[in-house]
């Protein structure tokens, strides 16, 4: 028995798409680890905060209805929890590329110290 799944090509979005998806009634899903998200996070938007690792055992908190934009420390957690979706069943799913860093710097509401997350978010940002 074959186990592959052809799966759709995962949407990235920046922080301002990502922005304008919220305000349209998506939902975050960060995955960041829970003293983080303790510290800083993303405020003005419907959060759902889960551990990468423990999204696989959570599964059930998440809308099957709605958008979800996953968003991690990297690029690369956010895309790898975005097609984990996708291969749960999960259709309107989206990766924030590059997160946090570049919603601060965007001005966009947020909650806690964002001086501690430095820099900038990086070559290749789609919304400079």
């Amino acid at each position: 028995m074959n186990d592959f799944k052809e799966l759709p090509e995962l949407r990235e979005m920046c922080p301002t798409s990502s922005r304008k998806a919220l305000g349209d009634g998506a939902v975050l899903l960060d995955l960041r680890a829970a003293a983080d998200v303790a510290r800083v996070g993303f405020a003005g938007c419907k959060v759902i905060a889960i551990p990468l690792e423990a999204l696989e055992e959570r599964l059930g908190e998440l809308p099957q209805g709605r958008q979800i934009i996953a968003v991690a420390e990297t690029p690369e957690g956010a895309k790898k929890a975005g097609y984990f979706l996708l291969y749960q069943g999960f259709e309107r799913v989206a990766a924030m590329n590059p997160g946090l860093a570049r919603w601060v710097a965007k001005g966009f509401p947020t909650y806690g110290d964002t001086a501690a997350l430095g820099g900038s978010c990086g070559a290749g940002c789609c919304c400079a």
